[in-house]
């Protein structure tokens, strides 16, 4: 319940400068990770209220590799589940 109030509070609030929070969200394809799959993602919130996707990250080969095998994992959920969205 706290993660999930932390994150409203994080929606709500503009993000210090240089700083990120971070929700899961459908995927505009930012970082690699297919369109429309819900992913987590370090966004921020501006000053207009709306939350962005944090685009300056850089993640290491370690990272990246790691990350892969979670967005593999995660599209092959959607796959297994998607007869059940029509």
């Amino acid at each position: 319940a706290k993660a999930a109030i932390d994150t409203v509070i994080a929606c709500e609030s503009p993000t210090p400068s240089g700083g990120c929070f971070s929700a899961a969200i459908a995927s505009d394809g930012s970082y690699g990770v297919p369109e429309g799959l819900i992913c987590g993602y370090p966004l921020m919130t501006l000053a207009d209220g709306t939350v962005e996707i944090k685009r300056d990250i850089v993640l290491s080969d370690f990272a990246m590799e790691k990350f892969k095998i979670s967005i593999d994992e995660l599209s092959s959920e959607r796959e297994a589940v998607k007869h059940l969205l029509k």
